[in-house]
């Protein structure tokens, strides 16, 4: 995002490119990939100013890192965009004479004449160190126009989780899969299988087999995430900004043949469960006016509302029966673990006592796991005639952050990412009571300043 000097607010929703007046008022769509697949995302945009020219970075559906991002320049007046250079994020014109760029932990400069719009001199590196993020397209740098430097020192940020199986007792194991930036993950109905999804420029799915040990890639171009498997084993469903917004889209739980559009009305369009007939949906999706919402997307297309507050409800899953779904909401003021029936008549029971997330159904529908904070919580439930749920106990607390889980269906081991930062942490054994692991500590930012920035600059890549 930039609030530049011209009244007007430019940024990204991931896909295209908008300005806003400072003073509110609808965004205009200034730039979008036309859905041919040429493109899949426009984003941080940076005004030259006292032009009309908006800097940018556009990636492909198969790029795997925005380090390798094209570096492009926006008319504003005609339309026409430019490509400056390859291999690059986040740009901005600094009043020095020079587009500054991130790429791998490191700025590069390229000199420009803001009143020519030319490059007038060959891209120089010029600081190390610097926090970047290759899934994003960000780094962590500010200049302001009498040259002082602000940047949070490190390098390449990219933010890792673990798989590991957890123990009722607390004990964890790796599946010995290297550490990546996990995003979720759901456990096949036989438990025989894992469907992870893997973040970053290229997000992808994947499917780990555990008779095999090995992981297999099921889905890839695009942005892929939140994917779950159908009640049969045989389908994967999952997010994808494939078709040019994010929509649901399915595949074959082998990899086999080509993904296929389930559905596409909302704005987010994440997949949360499927009902009992295991062709009805439970997603969560945004409106303008009620915010992160739950739907029911039938196998025809057509989305109609579940639970729709002023409230975000998301993180759901319906029974093994079909008749209640569990689901997490803010509308106590912070996060906790409800469930409701279906088709919903408004009754509800909460769950949770003092905040809850990732709320999970055991196979056989008699307890509800989630978590709160770092302690995984289980409530008993009987459903025989109504709903009855127990006070929510401690299974077991750990000393690492839970990204993501599920449950086996013995309800004695649970599959995890534990997420770590790769760049930033320290890495330590922990143990509490009989629970064992890994904590991974982010440190705090490291940030500093530079004076007179630009006499450095110029004496690295020399503007004319």
């Amino acid at each position: 995002m930039h609030w530049s000097d011209d009244g007007y607010i430019y940024f990204s929703d991931a896909f295209g490119l908008f300005a806003v007046g400072e003073d509110g008022g609808e965004p205009r769509e200034l730039l979008r990939p036309d859905g041919s697949g040429e493109y899949k995302t426009f984003r941080f945009p940076h005004l030259i100013p006292g032009t009309r020219s908006l800097l940018f970075i556009r990636a492909t559906p198969h790029v795997l890192t925005y380090d390798d991002a094209e570096l492009a320049l926006l008319d504003l007046d005609t339309g026409n965009v430019r490509i400056l250079g390859q291999g690059g994020m986040d740009p901005r014109y600094v009043t020095s004479g020079h587009i500054i760029y991130g790429r791998a932990g490191a700025v590069f400069a390229l000199p420009f004449d803001r009143d020519t719009l030319s490059v007038t001199g060959p891209v120089k590196r010029v600081l190390d160190g610097v926090v970047t993020s290759d899934g994003y397209g960000s780094m962590q740098l500010g200049c302001a126009d009498d040259g002082t430097l602000v940047y949070v020192a490190g390098g390449p940020e990219q933010f890792a989780s673990e798989i590991l199986i957890l123990d009722r007792d607390g004990t964890t194991h790796s599946l010995g899969q290297p550490a990546q930036p996990y995003g979720e993950v759901d456990l096949a109905p036989d438990a025989g299988r894992a469907v992870v999804s893997i973040l970053g420029a290229n997000a992808s799915i994947w499917v780990y087999d555990f008779a095999l040990g090995v992981m297999t890639r099921i889905v890839s171009g695009f942005d892929n995430s939140t994917p779950i498997w159908s009640r049969d084993g045989q389908t994967i469903v999952f997010q994808s900004n494939r078709s040019g917004s994010n929509a649901v889209w399915s595949t074959a739980s082998d990899g086999s043949g080509e993904p296929a559009l389930v559905g596409s009305a909302l704005d987010v369009n994440s997949p949360e469960s499927f009902l009992a007939d295991d062709k009805t949906l439970i997603v969560s999706g945004r409106s303008k006016s009620t915010g992160l919402d739950l739907w029911i997307l039938a196998p025809d297309g057509s989305f109609t509302p579940l639970l729709q507050t002023p409230a975000r409800e998301l993180r759901a899953q319906a029974s093994a029966d079909g008749r209640y779904v569990v689901y997490t909401s803010n509308e106590s003021g912070q996060l906790e673990v409800y469930v409701t029936e279906y088709p919903t008549t408004g009754r509800k029971w909460k769950i949770s006592a003092a905040g809850g997330d990732m709320p999970r159904w055991s196979q056989d529908d008699r307890a509800i796991y989630f978590w709160d904070g770092q302690k995984l919580m289980m409530a008993r439930v009987d459903t025989s005639s109504g709903f009855h749920p127990t006070r929510a106990e401690v299974v077991v607390e750990l000393d690492i952050e839970v990204q993501d889980y599920d449950v086996f269906p013995d309800q004695e081991r649970f599959i995890l990412l534990a997420r770590r930062p790769t760049n930033h942490g320290e890495v330590a054994s922990v143990s509490r009571g009989q629970a064992t692991g890994r904590i991974y500590a982010a440190q705090s930012p490291d940030l500093r300043v530079v004076l007179n920035w630009f006499t450095e600059l110029q004496r690295l890549a020399p503007s004319r």
